[in-house]
């Protein structure tokens, strides 16, 4: 996808539409760096932040993440979400955006990016894909 801002700056994506009519989407090549929106132009919008955050940080993961007492089944929000990472060990890092936050694991390093409007509705595909890049099984 080019970015508008920047037509010479492509960032590598893939967006997905969700079963309830949003849009979730993530970067290629920056591991746990993931958006929703409510509709495709939102998403773009959103997508372009997360990849400036996730791009700019000077963390790196050390070892994926571990899946080991996450349980996102109850998860129905952005603040659901974030509730039962930082439960788990996960902290927000110093790097943040207005739309965005970015969490570290403690002990592995692993970075996760998400949305940080609390009471947002999770997108069914939004939370089947952070599940899937957390290792969390059904």
């Amino acid at each position: 996808m080019a970015d508008q801002a920047d037509p010479e700056h492509e960032i590598e994506a893939l967006i997905h539409p969700g079963d309830d009519g949003k849009f979730w989407a993530e970067v290629v090549g920056l591991a746990g760096c993931y958006t929703q929106g409510d509709n495709y132009s939102k998403v773009l919008a959103r997508l372009r932040d997360a990849h400036q955050l996730c791009s700019t940080t000077t963390t790196s993961p050390s070892a994926p993440p571990d899946p080991d007492g996450l349980n996102l089944e109850d998860a129905s929000s952005m603040g659901d979400l974030i509730a039962v990472l930082t439960a788990n060990g996960w902290s927000a890092l110093p790097e943040a955006s207005e739309i965005h936050s970015l969490f570290e694991q403690a002990g592995t390093g692993a970075l996760l990016c998400v949305p940080n409007e609390s009471g947002e509705v999770l997108n069914s595909g939004f939370r089947l894909a952070i599940k899937a890049y957390l290792g969390v099984r059904e």
